[in-house]
């Protein structure tokens, strides 16, 4: 089941045990350019044990190819194993924000930079982008280090320095930043400082200066605090990896984590860690929707459906309602991914809320028993409304078995009447048409007495 190392823990009581890896991993750090390799990318995480991928927007490529819409088309080709990233240049102002508000809605959780372009991160010409990046609760994952001359001889690499991130880092604490490439050769060791002096603050260990920094500093990588190192293979279609992507992802990070575990001498301090602050308040990364990333860097494990070693990236995904001039105040417009304990923790405030989510947990698990993997939650239950009456949901009938489905979840007659009787809620096929013109899944997302858009909550479940 693996080692649980908790945020921030000393990692004494480890030391000389073999680090268990995973049987399966999240890929924080990919891009796809075309239909062509989007398919192909998904072949070869199955071929490598690869569960998710994390697919970043690029620059536009030389032909004006918006390479955001494409990471899009591919999210939207396999949503259940891409998760999008957008590229945005913050010098370009308001049309830089609203393209992230716009792939925010389409469900993206993470903004890609490219600083060697041109400008300072902390540049306070550009704070309003960060402003908005804290507002709408998205990480930030920015390209650290050399740049291929391809991008241009107008780039340069000091202009991503992690160094230029640390005031950013410390302005906006709930935003996870995360160094690319373990934040450059020159770079690295600030980043590790990073690391370990704040807890929003995380590096990938792509290649090639990430995968240089495990495999030639291994022992410094090994100061990095746990569940704040993640895998990443930035090789669209995975080019060149090919049976080296096992050695990368088992080989050079084994050796670099038993640097960790295995290589401090008795009664030696983690000094590493000494001025972090308290832990407990962690920005959490939505990447995988059940808020999980599964990684050969660390062996944490979090509240999870199942009992795989993990390592939990999360930030907030639920986010505050907002006034639309309806009757209560509602999620903003979009899917929101979240975990069943999140729901709880969010909406279950009190008795009569407690009782409709244990109802809705009911439903969920009969669901799972059927082979269901997804559940959009809807309804007064997920409004600002104090006694909420009932909750209503849909699920993706992708891999149900009917035939292990209860009766209640097949009765549809008399106002649903069974349902909200043994789950005092609804739960519909989201593919089922709603009024006759759209799913339920898009019916949920209108306020029906506005007729403006408004969020729902999308949960996996494993």
């Amino acid at each position: 089941m693996g080692i649980q190392l908790l945020p921030g823990a000393g990692l004494d009581e480890f030391r000389g045990k073999p680090y268990p890896l995973p049987e399966k991993i999240i890929d924080i750090h990919n891009h796809v350019r075309s239909p062509e390799s989007a398919a192909k990318l998904v072949e070869l995480m199955d071929a490598h044990n690869v569960e998710r991928a994390v697919v970043l927007g690029v620059p536009a490529g030389p032909e004006g190819q918006d390479r955001n819409a494409e990471t899009l088309a591919a999210v939207r080709r396999f949503p259940d194993r891409f998760v999008g990233g957008v590229f945005a240049d913050p010098r370009e102002g308001a049309k830089a924000i609203d393209t992230i508000r716009h792939y925010h809605r389409e469900g993206f959780r993470i903004v890609k930079l490219f600083p060697n372009y041109g400008y300072f991160p902390d540049d306070p010409a550009i704070r309003p982008f960060f402003d908005a990046v804290a507002e709408l609760g998205m990480a930030v994952l920015s390209h650290c280090g050399w740049l291929s001359p391809k991008a241009g001889s107008e780039t340069a690499a000091y202009y991503s320095h992690p160094g230029r991130f640390e005031k950013l880092i410390r302005l906006y604490p709930d935003t996870p930043f995360i160094m690319a490439h373990m934040g450059g050769i020159a770079g690295f060791l600030e980043s590790v400082m990073l690391t370990t002096r704040t807890l929003n603050t995380y590096v990938d260990c792509s290649p090639g200066q990430g995968l240089w920094a495990l495999t030639a500093a291994p022992q410094i990588v090994a100061t990095i605090p746990p569940g704040q190192i993640m895998w990443g293979a930035d090789c669209p279609d995975y080019a060149g990896m090919g049976d080296k992507a096992d050695e990368q992802r088992h080989g050079a990070q084994r050796r670099a984590r038993h640097a960790q575990l295995g290589q401090r001498h008795e009664g030696e301090e983690n000094a590493g860690h000494a001025n972090r602050p308290a832990p407990g308040h962690r920005p959490r990364l939505a990447l995988r929707d059940a808020d999980l990333l599964h990684s050969s860097c660390t062996g944490l494990k979090d509240k999870t459906l199942d009992s795989s070693p993990t390592q939990s990236y999360c930030w907030v995904v639920i986010p505050e309602s907002i006034d639309i001039d309806a009757v209560w105040n509602v999620l903003p417009p979009g899917v929101h991914d979240a975990t069943m304990e999140e729901v709880e923790e969010r909406f279950a405030t009190h008795e009569t809320r407690k009782v409709l989510y244990e109802g809705f947990k009911r439903g969920v698990r009969a669901l799972v028993k059927a082979g269901c993997r997804t559940v959009f939650l809807d309804g007064s239950f997920i409004t600002d409304k104090p006694k909420p009456n009932d909750f209503d949901a849909c699920w993706e009938p992708a891999g149900v078995d009917p035939k292990k489905l209860g009766p209640a979840l097949l009765d549809f007659s008399h106002a649903r009447r069974r349902q909200k009787l043994e789950f005092g809620g609804e739960f519909f096929p989201s593919s089922a048409k709603a009024d006759g013109s759209r799913m339920f899944v898009e019916f949920f997302q209108i306020d029906k007495h506005t007729g403006k858009a408004k969020g729902i909550i999308r949960i996996r479940l494993s």
